[in-house]
Order: structure tokens, then sequence, then C-alpha cells
């Protein structure tokens, strides 16, 4: 009888949890970079889910690092803003390139592109932040349907494993 209500107050709960330990995390990764001063200039790095919050930071961290960073997102028009809200120093910059990650051939002719333009042929490191729940994080799990679950796997697993199947050999030939 309750079942809404309480679901509804743990999914509120598990919401401001997540956004707290989303925020301590960057909070914590912001103060570590800062000690450490990492230099990735002229690096190749390619970044998916470029959009959201983690990926957008971190597409703006490398890129303030001297990184050229490739950011990625299905969400085309949202990586203009991206690339116009970032700072990069010591040569560092970001290029947005649209992309749905489940299409292992458009992945893989991304990063072919890539290493065969950018200064370091390849790219060194890969940030896979795209993901999540496609909507369906106010539903029951029995309300899920087997089509919306396919396309949240294929977004969360096979789209990372295509982006490591992409990457892994200009990695290896470094």
């Amino acid at each position: 009888p309750n079942r809404t209500n309480n679901s509804s107050f743990l999914l509120k709960k598990t919401e401001i949890w997540t956004r707290q330990f989303i925020s301590v995390t960057v909070t914590f990764a912001r103060h570590r970079m800062k000690l450490m001063q990492i230099d990735f200039t002229g690096n190749s790095v390619l970044v998916t889910g470029a959009v959201g919050g983690i990926g957008r930071t971190i597409a703006h961290s490398f890129a303030a690092r001297g990184a050229i960073v490739f950011a990625t997102d299905i969400l085309a028009d949202g990586l203009n803003e991206t690339v116009a809200s970032a700072a990069p120093t010591n040569g560092g910059t970001i290029v947005a390139r649209p992309l749905d990650i489940t299409d292992f051939a458009a992945v893989s002719g991304l990063v072919s592109g890539i290493e065969g333009t950018s200064n370091r042929r390849q790219i060194v490191i890969a940030v896979h932040a795209a993901g999540g729940v496609k909507g369906q994080n106010a539903q029951f799990i029995e309300d899920v349907t087997n089509e919306e679950w396919a396309s949240i796997f294929e977004v969360n697993v096979n789209g990372a494993f295509n982006v490591v199947k992409s990457v892994t050999p200009g990695m290896k030939r470094e």
C-alpha cells in the first residue's frame, strides 16, 4: 500500500546521496589535480559523455593541462557549450565530435581519424563518462521494459566496450 510513498522517499534520498557523492568526488579530484599539477601538453585524450557534468569537467581538466581533448557525446548541441565553457592552457584544446558510442563503426572511425591527424598519432587516454539510466531513474525495476533495459545496457556496457576496443591498438603501438 505504501509502495509509492516509501519508494519515492528512497529514490529522493538516493538521489541526494548520489549528488553529494559526485560533488565530493569532483571536489576531491579538483583538489588533487591542483596539488599534482600534471601536464598533458600535446597528448590526445578521448572523453565520452562530455556534455554531462562529470564528462565536461574531465574534458575541461585535461584541456587546462595542455591536452588535445576530443569531447564526444550523442547530444551534439551540448558539445558546443562544453567547448565554449572551457579554459584551455599550454596549447590545450577541446575538439567537439558528436558520437553514438553504441555504433562500433562510428567509434572506430572517429578513433582512426584522430590517430591520423593528432600530434601524438594515437589516443593516450580514454575516459568513458557516457552512460546513465536513459530517463529510468524514477521507475520501479518491474516497470522498466526489456527494450528500455537493452538501451541502457547498450550504452553503459557495449558502448564502453566499443571505446576500449577502438583505442587499444593505438595505445599498444606507443
